[in-house]
């Protein structure tokens, strides 16, 4: 199940209309229906707002880093960059996601030869 699917299935076991959802994670109504409607494509403040009210996510949201990864362009990229950057002292949700998966890639390019 991909991330978008495994978060929609959460707000209809919790019975949360949009807005309500959209509160919980942080974004509003108008971004988190336009996303569930793939109007626009998933984004960090949902990313990373859904992982952090419902940590059972993280799975999925790594998945979905590791399987994007060699679809990034230059733009997205620069763009992570950014997400590195410390905040108040915290790196997010995303530094943390692209460590994972460059610590998963390196093994992996070990455990091959």
């Amino acid at each position: 199940m991909g991330f978008l699917t495994e978060l929609l299935a959460i707000q209809k076991k919790e019975h949360l209309t949009d807005k309500e959802i959209a509160t919980k994670i942080g974004c509003s109504r108008q971004l988190y229906q336009m996303t569930r409607t793939e109007k626009i494509p998933l984004g960090f403040k949902i990313l990373q707002g859904a992982v952090r009210t419902y940590p059972e996510l993280q799975r999925s949201a790594i998945y979905l880093w590791m399987h994007s990864a060699n679809k990034t362009t230059e733009t997205a990229d620069q763009r992570a960059t950014t997400y590195l950057t410390p905040h108040n002292g915290q790196h997010g949700v995303f530094g943390y996601f692209l460590r994972v998966r460059d610590s998963v890639s390196k093994f992996l390019r070990r455990k091959a030869h």
